[in-house]
């Protein structure tokens, strides 16, 4: 494993701008396999609308446009399990970890925007109308 002296910027700087690009994708795949998975339970089907079908009900509720601690501890501890499991060094885990939760938190403030922002192109306006259609799978 390489030491912190070991690690220079010209390895993490572009590491980091990776993971920074790369939440959107894992962003995608959250969404769609995760957030929208079919529950057939009484209990998942609460937890589920919990976790994320309440933001469909209310999709301009201010205080729930970002992920509640108990669903963003769940899902970010296996990310966070994996990236340390696999990483050749711990700086290099340390770099991908943080730029994957800076992609995280431009997403939330990109996502913020697109529900309560002026939205000054066409194509950003058809992208929330898009984004604002209900899609529950139970």
């Amino acid at each position: 494993r390489y030491s912190f002296m070991n690690w220079s910027l010209s390895k993490s700087i572009p590491l980091y701008a990776v993971s920074v690009a790369a939440w959107p994708f894992l962003e995608f795949f959250l969404h769609s396999v995760i957030y929208h998975m079919r529950t057939e339970s009484y209990w998942m089907n609460t937890l589920h609308f919990l976790f994320h079908g309440v933001h469909h009900l209310t999709p301009m509720d201010k205080t729930r446009l970002v992920a509640p601690p108990p669903l963003a501890i769940f899902i970010s501890t296996p990310i966070t399990a994996l990236i340390y499991s696999f990483s050749p060094s711990s700086m290099f885990a340390w770099t991908m970890t943080a730029g994957l939760f800076s992609g995280y938190l431009v997403y939330d403030q990109i996502h913020y925007w697109l529900h309560h922002g002026e939205l000054p192109w066409k194509w950003l306006r058809t992208l929330k109308n898009h984004h604002m259609e209900v899609f529950f799978f139970f």
